[in-house]
């Protein structure tokens, strides 16, 4: 079972285990470094702010909020998922559930929105409305009601576009998300990380890994922000799932992107550094590219 942190937080995600059949970086979005401004935004309103509370359900959080978005700038479709029917079908694909609040793979997570999968856990993102949805319930399994919905709602492909910061800023300019996993040090959860939503680069020689921690990203980037013991500028806008007190809002050079806060910055230089972030991956509807 996963342990709570001092601030009363699970951190549910594991790094995705390697895999050849892995999709790369899909080159019609790759853009040349000259080509990039300073700093860029995704259209569209970003998440609904939910707390995830005491649940281990990051895997959940960040997939969901990926589909809620996808849909929204895609489909032209206001929904919102529920992030316990995707933890769910994470688990009992990874023969998990019965062993209660355990966590999931990162690339799971993206895996069980997309029926191309071809397993029957694999079906798609279930609005949080359908009659018997209870908010916070990770022990019940999905019901045929939640899997039938799903079904409307299909995910698609997932591109594991690396700890390359060149990817990220294509993936934003092309108007695209993704879900990155980190590993969380203690001064994420510090008060000042939650007042401004910049994430301190961690002192590995001091700080204590509290665990891995999935979240909703590639939002925007600004090559100007400074996150604190950073070693250099620049960083990357990401949805966290700790409601909406926590964090920053949108940033100023785009008003228009999300209201509220739950935001954060993560920088370049946690990003590229692979014993921090093991996981950035693309998301999007229908097949591979």
């Amino acid at each position: 079972m996963l342990e709570l942190s001092k601030s009363g937080r699970l951190y549910g995600a594991f790094p995705s285990k390697p895999n050849p059949n892995d999709h790369g970086f899909p080159a019609h979005l790759v853009r040349r470094a000259g080509e990039f401004p300073k700093f860029a935004v995704v259209g569209g309103k970003i998440g609904t702010r939910r707390d995830q509370r005491d649940k281990g359900m990051c895997t959940g959080e960040g997939s969901t909020n990926m589909g809620r978005r996808l849909y929204s700038v895609f489909k032209g479709v206001e929904v919102t998922f529920a992030p316990e029917f995707t933890y769910a079908l994470e688990r009992i694909r990874e023969g998990t559930f019965d062993e209660g609040d355990v966590g999931a793979l990162v690339s799971t997570s993206l895996e069980v929105p997309d029926p191309a999968m071809d397993d029957a856990n694999c079906v798609g993102w279930c609005p949080n409305d359908v009659p018997g949805y209870v908010p916070y319930d990770i022990t019940s399994k999905p019901s045929a009601a939640q899997f039938e919905a799903a079904k409307k709602y299909p995910g698609g492909a997932h591109h594991n576009i690396g700890n390359n910061i060149a990817n990220i800023k294509s993936c934003v300019l092309s108007n695209y998300t993704g879900v990155i996993g980190i590993a969380v040090y203690e001064s994420f959860e510090d008060d000042a990380a939650a007042a401004s939503g910049l994430i301190p680069y961690p002192n590995l020689e001091v700080e204590q890994q509290l665990g891995g921690h999935e979240m909703h990203s590639l939002i925007a980037f600004s090559d100007e922000v400074q996150c604190p013991n950073s070693p250099h500028p620049g960083a990357v806008l990401t949805e966290n799932s700790w409601g909406p007190e926590w964090g920053c809002g949108a940033p100023n050079f785009s008003p228009d992107l999300t209201v509220g806060k739950g935001l954060c910055w993560l920088s370049y230089d946690y990003l590229m550094n692979f014993n921090l972030t093991s996981d950035v991956r693309m998301g999007h509807l229908g097949r591979p590219w």
